[in-house]
């Protein structure tokens, strides 16, 4: 199969996906009104690392995918580009602790999980 570079697939008012095979997956970028994804899709799942950001072009969330679930350590920021909360995945559920932090950076709260129930 030939490679397929910068293809627009679809495009809408507010939403342009571009497809580009590479292997065994497509990478995907979609671009909304305010935020821009990037990253792979494998079988129309979410596969390895997924970008999103904001239409300034700073990060505004980042995470790990298998098999269509995440896995792994994922972080979503605000506008100015601090942590706004981290946290892994197992299995596409929260597990172990979490934090959550203030715009200014400074934390605030942690809570614990469990295959995805809040324990104590």
């Amino acid at each position: 199969m030939e490679d397929i570079i910068g293809e627009i697939i679809r495009v809408s008012w507010d939403l342009r996906v571009r497809r580009r095979m590479s292997g065994v997956g497509i990478e995907m970028e979609r671009i909304y009104g305010i935020k821009k994804d990037r990253g792979w899709e494998v079988n129309g799942k979410k596969e390895g690392s997924l970008e999103k950001f904001y239409e300034n072009k700073k990060l505004w969330y980042r995470g790990n995918y298998t098999n269509g679930k995440r896995e792994g350590l994922c972080e979503m920021f605000y506008g100015n580009g601090k942590i706004l909360w981290r946290g892994n995945f197992r299995n596409g559920k929260e597990e172990g602790t979490w934090e959550w932090f203030y715009g200014s950076g400074e934390i605030s709260r942690r809570i614990n999980y469990r295959n995805g129930v809040i324990i104590e």
